[in-house]
């Protein structure tokens, strides 16, 4: 480990950083980031625009200013300079190169898990995500074939090569290394937003608290992300402050800095949960809210659904949009069933409710909502309404 260590420690250096290859690297670094937040978009897409921003946001400008810092403060030497021959000498061990090779397969092994866990993707979108990864392919396959020259010729392919071998070879590492980064991230975003379905409302659970639990963090990323990102960074600096306080004359400038920061946590909260508040809200709006939520958690958590899939729910007396935060609607609130029309994105119908207002269904969840709209269209009968099956 201190091998490996030692090898990437010749990569920084702050002062000499900024050199002929400043500007190339810098641009490159940028396309690599531009192209792995497209593809970072499509694998966190949300149907909540809120919520897709919430989960994208911090990502995002880490991943510029990450590049930026990288860009200054990483230097690859170019051929016939000092510091190269000092990486030159580092790889001469088949040990080190070893090492270096897994980075190749953790790159595959992130990958791989990143597509798997994707949802299911159109074939412009394949086709979009292997384009975007043969720059990565490339950087891995000169890692590799560069290992494999040592036990096929015995001695270092550093050493029988031209020192330009060996900058294309240590910017193939530079790169990998930073696609597993950006990798790693990704995935790392993806599992903590994930909806947590393991936790269910059971008899004798007070249905209220719960309701706020579930929709707030259980199936939101927002308010996880917040806490995560902003506020664990805050509570670090906080502490940081207080246990190594700044010069007096400095001191208010760092409280104002914190109190800003705070302020912005609680706003950015305040904003990206109004959803949330707004759909617990229509339970008092459609009658006694108590009675409601219990009703609704019996449904939703302990009894059969009348059908279910990855997009909607319908119970007997409520709709769910899974993929909104705390998208429930009311049957009886129901006013009208709408039919297919053309919007700016193609064809939607819409469910109309007095309170909660409309629903809408875009033509790609067609297959998803018919079953909604089946049942809507029953709830649309005064038989129905008074006698619901």
């Amino acid at each position: 480990m201190k091998e490996l260590v030692s090898f990437f420690q010749l990569f920084v250096d702050p002062d000499a950083a900024i050199g002929q290859d400043f500007g190339v690297v810098m641009l490159i670094l940028y396309a690599g980031a531009a192209l792995y937040m497209v593809d970072f978009y499509q694998l966190v897409k949300q149907k909540s625009k809120a919520e897709t921003l919430a989960i994208l946001g911090i990502p995002c400008v880490v991943t510029m200013m990450g590049s930026a810092l990288a860009a200054l403060m990483v230097q690859v030497p170019r051929p016939g300079t000092e510091q190269i021959l000092s990486f030159s000498l580092a790889l001469g061990s088949e040990k080190l190169q070893a090492k270096l090779v897994l980075a190749a397969f953790v790159w595959m092994f992130l990958w791989a898990v990143c597509y798997l866990l994707q949802r299911k993707r159109g074939k412009k979108e394949v086709i979009r995500w292997v384009l975007s990864c043969i720059p990565d392919v490339i950087c891995a396959a000169v890692v590799i074939f560069s290992f494999l020259y040592y036990p096929i010729s015995g001695r270092s392919l550093f050493f029988v090569t031209s020192e330009w071998v060996l900058w294309v070879y240590l910017y193939a590492v530079y790169f990998l290394c930073c696609k597993i980064v950006l990798l790693a991230v990704s995935l790392f975003v993806r599992l903590y937003s994930a909806r947590i379905t393991c936790f269910r409302w059971r008899e004798g659970k007070h249905p209220a608290v719960f309701l706020h639990r579930y929709f707030y963090i259980y199936q939101s990323a927002i308010l996880r992300n917040v806490l995560f990102f902003e506020l664990g960074l805050l509570m670090f600096i906080t502490i940081a402050f207080v246990i190594y306080p700044p010069l007096p004359d400095e001191r208010g400038d760092v409280v104002m800095m914190l109190a800003f920061l705070y302020l912005c946590a609680a706003v950015v909260i305040t904003i990206a949960t109004a959803p949330i508040r707004k759909g617990l809200r229509r339970f008092k709006e459609w009658g006694d809210a108590g009675q409601l939520k219990e009703l609704f958690c019996r449904e939703y958590f302990t009894q059969d659904p009348v059908s279910a899939n990855e997009s909607y729910v319908v119970t007997r007396h409520f709709l769910v949009d899974v993929q909104q935060p705390a998208a429930v609607y009311y049957w009886r609130d129901l006013q009208n069933v709408g039919g297919w029309y053309l919007d700016g994105k193609g064809k939607s119908r819409c469910l109309y409710f007095y309170k909660a207002g409309m629903v809408k269904f875009s033509e790609a969840e067609g297959a998803a909502s018919e079953a909604a709209f089946q049942y809507a269209k029953q709830w649309m009968s005064p038989f129905w309404r008074d006698n619901p099956q």
